[in-house]
């Protein structure tokens, strides 16, 4: 019975889902859903968070979430609110000392590192993923 109530709940009152939501801790809770773009103090961040921005489409077609961490705060294209230990997981789960960037794909799995963003290769590289395929295959039908 409350399976059946849950959902019915949440249609009719979706603040009770916004209110139930907890901060993005670990991208984990991203697998299966996104791609995601991890820039880690990247040598000139407004330039770089401009880049994503005015690639927007590009990054929403990809089902991208980018997250730009520096000393002081993240930038983000993510939705839902981050919790404070977020940027220190994702440095200590994804980044080496060279890495200034990190691609994970939908599995979960790093895809490429780099010292620097270079955009087009990065959607070079999505582009060229199986199952990134399989979605362009489908949105053609």
């Amino acid at each position: 019975m409350k399976a059946l109530i849950t959902p019915l709940l949440l249609a009719l009152f979706p603040q009770v889902s916004a209110a139930e939501a907890k901060p993005l801790e670990q991208l984990d809770e991203l697998r299966w859903q996104n791609r995601i773009i991890l820039l880690n103090n990247p040598d000139n961040l407004a330039q770089s968070k401009q880049r994503l921005e005015s690639a927007s489409a590009g990054v929403e077609d990809r089902d991208v979430v980018w997250f730009i961490l520096n000393d002081e705060s993240v930038d983000t294209n993510y939705d839902g609110e981050l919790s404070a230990d977020f940027a220190k997981h994702a440095r200590s789960q994804y980044f080496r000392p060279q890495d200034q960037l990190v691609l994970i794909g939908k599995d979960g799995g790093v895809k490429t590192r780099a010292a620097a963003m270079e955009l087009d290769g990065i959607f070079s590289t999505i582009d060229g993923m199986p199952m990134r395929r399989d979605e362009m295959r489908a949105a053609k039908q």
